[in-house]
């Protein structure tokens, strides 16, 4: 069997991760489209702004659960099987939504839309895993992450010409034989392991622990995180709100506030994953070269700034060029702190054997937040205005600033110094 080289990569190797770069930016095909389609389905159904805002609680509530489930299943199956078949159910809920009118059975679909979608990023991150040393895993990993930018983006822009030039159930039926044909090409083009492609394994095989054990651990795991990280979920709730509320209702503003047809709005949208890839990389450098070992702080600064754009966004007089560079600012800023908390928190809390328990209550936090932007902003909007929903937001902003800076204040060392590695090291000195 032909040995893979630890570096550079292997052209099986870039083939994995371009591959899976790819695979996980087209989920966003099936998960973005509500938002640019809302506008024209509250007028073609006759929907409050609360029942369109529900569709997407349901879809990240279910998301959350699903996380938690099919985070699971993803360690026990074959991720190259189960990443094509959440993409093909994906793709078929898609397709049905496209087709009924009925907000009950609209609900039904998109929530479970919303649990197949989290069949893709913990299965696939174990197939880079499979494939790559814990050095090319840093090498890669910040320019991996730029799939959820990219995938949002392309979407956006997709989508708004699709409504504007087919109207709003194209934007969920081309969409949908977009991510079929992507499962395709995953599951033809993805191994599993290096031994399924015929080269020697990367890493030594784990002890299998029987079924029982394994569930007893992941359950212990859970509570023990949330007994120490309560705080910290429930920042990344309120930060969640935050992020899901623009990616979700801008689309919506511009068309009410700025007029704008839905494909101009569509475009003007897909500026704000755009700034959030820029804020990602800068604030993430900023993070690593003025704060090192003192990342928690560094998100703690993130989040009390995000407060005051929300609270100045309202005070702006209401032009488009203008709402779009402040609006690209709080991308910017909203996008970096839900990568520090998302991603750096829980490698920097966690250590080698508890990043990933923390990193699952952090996301499911995250996602739950995410939910109740659909059902929340909806509500405000159909009782009040815009001014209100950035008001709601700040103060959404503010309370994660709270608790991420409760969280350093209760875990605080003795004499007010962090240890070398950040907070909470966990198990490695």
């Amino acid at each position: 069997m032909t040995v893979l080289s630890a570096t550079p990569l292997h052209p099986w190797q870039r083939r994995l991760v371009t591959i899976a770069w790819i695979t996980y930016a087209a989920y966003y095909l099936t998960r973005s489209n509500l938002a640019v389609a809302m506008p024209d389905m509250a007028v073609a159904l006759s929907f409050s702004k609360e029942q369109i805002g529900a569709l997407g609680s349901g879809f990240f509530w279910f998301y959350a659960l699903g996380q938690l489930v099919n985070g699971q299943l993803g360690d026990r199956i074959s991720p190259r099987r189960f990443v094509f078949v959440g993409m093909l159910v994906s793709a078929g809920l898609s397709f049905a939504f496209g087709w009924f009118s009925s907000w009950g059975v609209l609900f039904i679909l998109w929530s479970s839309n919303g649990f197949f979608q989290a069949t893709g990023w913990g299965p696939i991150l174990r197939t880079l895993a499979n494939w790559l040393t814990l050095g090319q895993r840093r090498k890669i990993s910040g320019v991996f992450g730029s799939c959820f930018v990219a995938g949002n983006g392309v979407t956006l822009l997709l989508t708004g010409w699709l409504v504007a030039s087919f109207g709003w159930r194209y934007a969920f039926w081309v969409p949908a034989a977009l991510l079929a044909v992507a499962a395709v090409g995953w599951v033809l083009m993805v191994r599993d392991t290096p031994e399924d492609a015929g080269f020697t394994a990367v890493h030594p095989p784990r002890p299998q622990n029987n079924h029982h054990e394994t569930w007893s651990t992941v359950l212990t795991g859970l509570l023990n995180s949330f007994r120490q990280f309560w705080l910290l979920a429930l920042a990344s709730l309120f930060l969640g709100f935050c992020l899901v509320s623009l990616v979700l209702w801008i689309p919506t503003y511009y068309v009410e506030v700025g007029n704008l047809g839905i494909g101009t709005a569509a475009k003007l949208s897909s500026l704000i994953p755009a700034a959030g890839l820029v804020g990602t990389l800068i604030i993430g450098w900023l993070v690593g070269r003025f704060v090192v070992n003192r990342e928690s702080n560094g998100l703690l600064i993130a989040l009390s700034i995000l407060t005051f754009f929300f609270l100045l966004y309202p005070l702006l007089p209401i032009h488009i060029v203008l709402s779009s560079i402040a609006l690209m600012g709080i991308g910017v800023v909203v996008y970096g702190a839900s990568s520090l908390i998302l991603t750096t928190m829980p490698l920097i809390l966690g250590g080698r054997h508890g990043a990933s328990g923390i990193a699952g209550l952090i996301d499911f936090s995250f996602n739950v937040g995410a939910g109740l932007s659909g059902l929340g902003i909806g509500a405000v909007l159909d009782r009040q205005s815009w001014t209100a929903v950035f008001l709601l937001l700040a103060a959404s902003a503010f309370l994660a600033t709270l608790f991420v800076g409760l969280t350093i204040k209760l875990n605080q060392p003795p004499g007010g110094s962090e240890p070398p590695g950040g907070l909470f090291l966990g198990d490695e000195t």
